[in-house]
């Protein structure tokens, strides 16, 4: 009833069985019906699976085993066709081995057959001293010997050979040895020049190409060592120290006696080996060494001590200062010789060295030598030994001498220290340390010396007539030259001892020459400014004050004017300077031989001219003390008419016009400086600075006082705002400017506005202090004082006439003023 279709639906069986009632009541057969067909139903199915579980395995199974076998047979043939190869190939290695352990016994016995070939050609070679034709059997020979039979040594018939190549080296060596030996010995008497040919060709290109194939260390060296003692024999015996050969006296002999030595080498033995060999500078080597042990006993012997800061030359003696000095420079030509004959290429120590503990000595000997040169110097004075011509010099000759000794010097110095860097910080080092300190307070005691003894005679002294001015400039300059020169050498060498000793400890020592050179120049300068261009403005001044200014007529330039020009003005060198124009300062500054003198000079020039113009001014305005208004006669009444003694207003505005026109004449006066000078700038920038106050000053002078102010207003204006009291009261004495109190105390009342109100009242006079030096003190500050800084003490002495005002109201007022 029950369908298998996969669309069976139950549904419609259960609505057919249980359509009746009696499927009601049997419904219990029914479920359990049910229940078996679901069980009949459930072992079908299990039994299907088992079914299909076992038909699998059995299918895995039975492919396992036919893999199985299959592997079984595969190693089956494996191992079959293995044995086989084994069995074929077997045969063929041990063939094989065979074939090998022939070829190297063929090998060895081959080449144990040139071995002793190499080896009896080498002996027969030997005995017959042909070097040339056994280089290449004793190369293959020992090649052989040490790659190929060194292992064999075990063998007995093996190592005898071995034992006999060695003694054939051997005797070659001695063979070599000795065939070098009877060349040196023989001195070219018995053999000719065809043997001498022959022995130079076997020794150059075999017995030395041998010595150098040769693999025992040592071999080549010991040939050459025997060969220089055979040369040095003879210089040993003679030279000994013991003997009087052998003495620091005859240290030149015995260079001498190398020399022919070496030449003689150079010339009948040195063609016998080979160039690389360098046999020259082995023997010279050889030498220095020698020498070098023999001069640090004889020294050491000679002199008590290898103290060098205790020996001197005091203890040890002239005589043999002398010949200590000797030794050492005939050791240092004798270096120089052979670094020149061998060109730098001798790299072993400077026998010289052996010399450093004594070098303070050398420098004590300079001394000696500075002692005499200076005596020269002396003796030259400013001109030179070998030349008459002395115009073209620009400075003292013997300075340039002075100088070139001094590098000598310190060339030789560093020469015999071995320090061309800075010297090291041990023992060694130390001791080179205290010589340049040594050497270098020699150069400050000669150059002060110098400079004492040769350079302050040429500058006139002040208590003495100048007599020819153009004499004083020529030798004033070239002092200035030399002082210049010496100084800026100093620094030099200064420099070069800093960078020998690495550190600054010399240059407290040269510390002082700054001082002493520089003084000497400032001495020079001063000549040239106060004694020669002084007395030239003063002539100027003379003119200045002849002038009648209370008469001045505006028509031209002053009279003292032109003659500044005349006189201060510069010419261009090439275009403009003849005999007729030349004047002092065309002479001062074709002088100088540095530039920074020439705009150095015309910078204090300038200034000169500034500060002493306006001195002569302000001397001509400024009325003579007692300030004020006083009786016309000694006699008069206190009612008597009252006249003021200084200049009126209409005479300095004449007077002020004129110097307006002067100062004109002055400004290209000034500015032909420029032709001078490579700093253009910086004099042109002094020339319109000092001539802008000049002129501000002056016209100050001619501004009206009628307003009160626009006097301040102008007074503002052309000093830059100046608050300097005592400055203000200075220019109104200047101007001429009445001393009825009354008229001071209305310019006074608008400056002093004019003070209240600026923003910087507090501290700006130089006149508030009650004290006349602590005024004083003020002045000579950093106090502004407009164009009356160039001149001081007159306002100083301005200041004190303001004082000495008498009357009531003048004193409230300078009270009020705070003078």
């Amino acid at each position: 009833m029950i369908s298998t279709s996969k669309d069976y639906d139950p549904i419609e069986d259960i609505t057919i069985i249980l359509a009746q009632r009696e499927s009601i009541e049997n419904i219990d057969s029914l479920i359990n019906l049910t229940k078996n067909y679901r069980l009949k139903l459930k072992n079908e199915i299990e039994e299907n699976l088992m079914e299909n579980h076992n038909y699998n395995m059995s299918a895995d199974e039975i492919g396992m085993k036919e893999i199985f076998n299959n592997l079984n047979k595969i190693r089956e043939i494996s191992d079959s066709t293995n044995s086989n190869i084994n069995d074929f190939t077997v045969n063929i290695n041990e063939l094989d081995q065979s074939k090998k352990n022939l070829t190297s016994s063929l090998n060895f016995y081959q080449n144990l057959k040139i071995l002793i070939d190499c080896y009896n050609d080498c002996r027969v070679l030997s005995h017959k001293r042909s070097f040339i034709a056994m280089i290449s059997s004793y190369k293959i020979m020992n090649s052989l010997m040490e790659n190929n039979f060194i292992k064999f040594k075990n063998i007995d018939m093996i190592n005898q050979l071995i034992n006999n190549i060695n003694k054939l080296n051997v005797e070659i060596f001695d063979n070599i040895l000795n065939i070098f030996k009877k060349i040196i010995n023989n001195n070219n008497s018995t053999l000719g020049e065809e043997a001498m040919s022959h022995w130079e060709k076997e020794l150059k290109s075999g017995a030395c190409e041998i010595i150098d194939n040769n693999s025992k260390e040592g071999l080549k060296i010991k040939l050459i060592d025997e060969i220089l003692n055979k040369l040095m024999y003879e210089i040993n015996e003679i030279f000994q120290i013991d003997d009087e050969a052998g003495s620091l006296e005859n240290l030149s002999r015995r260079y001498i006696y190398f020399k022919k030595i070496l030449n003689k080498f150079n010339t009948d033995y040195n063609k016998f080996f080979k160039v690389e060999w360098k046999m020259s500078i082995r023997l010279t080597t050889l030498f220095y060494e020698k020498t070098i042990k023999d001069l640090q006993i004889l020294l050491k012997r000679e002199f008590s001590t290898t103290n060098s800061s205790s020996v001197s030359t005091n203890t040890v003696g002239s005589k043999k200062i002398d010949l200590f000095m000797n030794c050492m420079q005939t050791t240092i030509e004798f270096e120089k010789y052979i670094d020149v004959r061998f060109s730098q290429q001798l790299k072993c120590d400077k026998i010289s060295k052996t010399f450093e503990p004594y070098l303070v000595l050398w420098i004590q000997y300079q001394d000696k030598i500075m002692k005499d040169n200076m005596l020269k110097y002396l003796r030259m004075g400013t001109s030179s030994d070998s030349d008459e011509n002395q115009e073209n010099y620009t400075v003292v000759p013997s300075s340039a001498d002075l100088f070139r000794n001094y590098r000598n010097i310190l060339r030789q110095t560093i020469e015999l220290t071995g320090e061309t860097n800075s010297i090291n910080t041990n023992n060694k080092g130390k001791e080179n340390e205290n010589l340049i300190k040594e050497m270098s307070r020699l150069f400050c005691k000669w150059l002060i010396e110098y400079c004492n003894k040769i350079l302050y005679p040429i500058l006139i002294p002040d208590n003495v007539a100048i007599d020819n001015k153009d004499e004083t400039i020529k030798f004033t300059i070239l002092l200035i030259n030399t002082a210049d020169y010496c100084n800026t050498t100093i620094k030099q060498l200064q420099d070069k001892i800093q960078e020998l000793t690495g550190n600054d400890k010399c240059n407290k020592i040269f510390s002082k020459l700054d001082k002493v050179y520089e003084e000497i120049l400032n001495k020079g300068n001063k000549v040239l400014m106060k004694r020669i261009i002084g007395s030239e403005l003063q002539f100027i001044w003379r003119e200045f004050d002849n002038v009648d200014w209370k008469r001045i007529l505006i028509e031209d330039y002053s009279r003292y004017m032109v003659t500044m020009r005349k006189s201060m003005q510069v010419h261009n060198l090439e275009t403009e300077v003849t005999e007729r124009n030349e004047n002092i300062i065309d002479k001062i500054l074709k002088g100088f031989n540095r530039e920074v003198y020439k705009w150095n000079f015309l910078d204090k020039l300038i200034e000169m001219i500034s500060q002493e113009f306006t001195y002569h001014i302000i001397k001509l305005l400024l009325p003579k003390p007692p300030y004020g208004n006083r009786p016309i006669s000694t006699t008069a009444t206190s009612t008597a008419t009252l006249k003021n003694i200084s200049m009126n207003s209409i005479e300095v505005n004449n007077i002020g016009e004129q110097l307006l026109l002067d100062c004109e004449l002055l400004k290209q006066t000034m500015h032909s400086y420029l032709k001078y000078s490579n700093n253009k700038k910086t004099i042109d920038r002094h020339i319109t600075n000092n001539i802008e106050k000049i002129i501000n000053f002056i016209k100050l002078l001619i501004t009206p006082v009628d307003s009160s102010e626009d006097y301040n207003e102008a007074y503002k204006r052309l000093t830059k705002n100046n608050h300097n009291i005592l400055i203000w009261t200075m220019t109104l004495a200047l101007k001429g400017v009445s001393w009825d109190v009354s008229i001071w105390k209305q310019h006074w009342s608008v400056f002093y506005l004019e003070l209240s109100e600026s923003k910087n009242t507090e501290g700006i006079t130089g006149t508030t202090m009650k004290e006349k030096d602590q005024t004083k003190q003020k002045i000579e500050g950093t106090t502004d004082l407009f164009v009356y800084a160039w001149n001081r003490k007159q306002v100083i002495e301005h200041e004190r006439n303001m004082r000495a005002l008498v009357g009531s109201s003048w004193r409230e007022l300078l009270s009020e003023m705070g003078i």
